[in-house]
């Protein structure tokens, strides 16, 4: 049977405003918050936050006059440049939970503090200030973690913290996963076209295509596997099966899901490796060269391998990939007929990658948290046909979806397009499209006059 999942391909298939009605309610932080409930703690940022706009700007006006703009900051009380910064955004912050995460820190504040008290600002804005300063700095003290895990229960409520603390930390595990795997790759792109099936009604088929750009190795000896595919179906039956992208039944060749058009030229050294059904195509590393940037492009035809209506006990289909390597960009498209899945709107789910042979747990009762990750993963409607098919860095994208199109003998102007668009993914995480299934149409039992 085709999966519809692609593990590791090492071993696996293929203003102001400070409103209380702001505050949310916070739940789920892994420890206690010693000085107060996780409930107490919106009120609790809401306390510091009036502390610090019941001071500070008045510290501020009286030692660098009405404009507290961060060049006058840094001319009047000889600041750095972006700790000046980052105060004045922070003062301007639309909520509570905004300012806690934009504020410099306890440190930071005290350098301002103290360069305000030498130009001679009145002692009782100063110890109120500094009053201030010490509410926030023991709030950060009684966070498990301190200020990142203030940041990372914030990010829950405030888009901006959860956009700029996320992407902070992914591009940290990038850095990280290069180094120890020893290489990456600059884009990871897939596209999954969807059509009814010509051979049965039940099911739809696919085309899926694959892209890794600028695949550089860091060090020798590095295992690179390029494409993993279970040839055949299992047991003989009447599907799912794979073809090549001209439907023609596929051999254990090198070549067999290649698109060498959209590949590196010349094609490097690959070696294929066989365990019964399954076969896995990886760059050969006695001939690699390192930091010489490689792009494999493959592509396949999926017979009869997606359910085109809900079942008892199936409400969505899906298919998975597994990120194997660290990369700067991902980008995951979707193409579905205009027939096909009529009013579903899919989604994108990040996901801890099942164990080898472990079965998916469809279950309504299972609480989505327990295989998800919190992590953005926003999708884009493209609309119809290929004319937002471009990806600005990634060249040729669109011309290979027109090239498979045009190779399967199926008509792109009927089809509608998503998009979901990650930049610095985290290596080892699934990604899946999710489309609701909708009911099977109820036949006419009628009979004629």
């Amino acid at each position: 049977m085709v999966p519809k999942t692609d593990c590791d391909p090492r071993g696996c298939s293929a203003g102001s405003g400070l409103e209380r009605e702001d505050l949310p309610r916070f739940g789920g932080l892994d420890g206690p918050v010693r000085a107060g409930s996780i409930a107490d703690l919106g009120r609790r940022i809401a306390k510091v936050a009036d502390a610090l706009l019941g001071s500070l700007p008045q510290v501020l006006q009286s030692a660098a006059g009405s404009s507290t703009r961060p060049s006058r900051l840094v001319r009047e009380l000889s600041l750095d440049k972006s700790l000046a910064s980052r105060l004045v955004r922070s003062l301007r912050a639309e909520s509570p939970l905004q300012l806690a995460h934009l504020a410099p820190s306890p440190i930071g504040l005290r350098i301002v503090l103290d360069a305000a008290e030498s130009r001679g600002v009145d002692a009782t804005l100063i110890t109120r200030a500094r009053g201030a300063v010490s509410e926030f700095e023991n709030l950060l003290e009684d966070m498990p973690g301190g200020r990142s895990s203030l940041d990372a229960l914030l990010s829950t409520a405030v888009p901006e913290v959860k956009e700029r603390t996320e992407l902070s930390a992914k591009q940290t595990v990038y850095r990280a996963m290069k180094q120890l795997l020893g290489l990456h790759c600059e884009t990871n792109t897939t596209a999954l076209i969807l059509q009814p099936s010509d051979s049965d009604p039940r099911f739809a088929d696919a085309i899926d295509l694959q892209q890794r750009l600028g695949i550089c190795h860091l060090r020798p000896h590095t295992p690179v596997a390029l494409h993993s595919a279970t040839y055949g179906t299992e047991g003989g039956g009447e599907g799912p099966r794979m073809e090549t992208i001209q439907g023609a039944v596929p051999q254990r060749g090198v070549e067999t899901f290649l698109l060498p058009e959209f590949c590196t030229q010349p094609l490097p050294a690959m070696c294929m490796y066989h365990e019964g059904p399954h076969t896995i195509l990886a760059l050969d590393e006695r001939k690699v060269r390192l930091h010489s940037p490689i792009t494999i492009t493959t592509g396949f035809i999926v017979r009869n391998g997606f359910l085109r209506h809900a079942q008892p006990d199936v409400w969505e289909e899906w298919r998975c990939y597994l990120l194997a390597y660290p990369s700067r960009m991902m980008v995951r498209d979707l193409y579905i007929r205009d027939d096909l899945y009529v009013g579903s709107m899919p989604e994108v789910r990040l996901e801890f990658p099942l164990p080898p042979g472990a079965k998916r747990i469809h279950s309504k009762d299972l609480p989505t948290r327990l295989t998800q990750l919190d992590l953005s993963a926003p999708v884009q409607q493209l609309g119809r046909g290929l004319f937002q098919a471009a990806i600005a860095g990634v060249p040729r994208h669109a011309r290979i979806l027109a090239y498979a199109f045009e190779q399967a003998g199926w008509d792109p102007a009927r089809f509608r397009g998503y998009r979901c668009r990650i930049p610095y993914p985290v290596p080892m995480i699934s990604t899946g499209w999710w489309i609701p299934l909708p009911q099977e149409p109820r036949r006419s039992t009628r009979a004629g006059p």
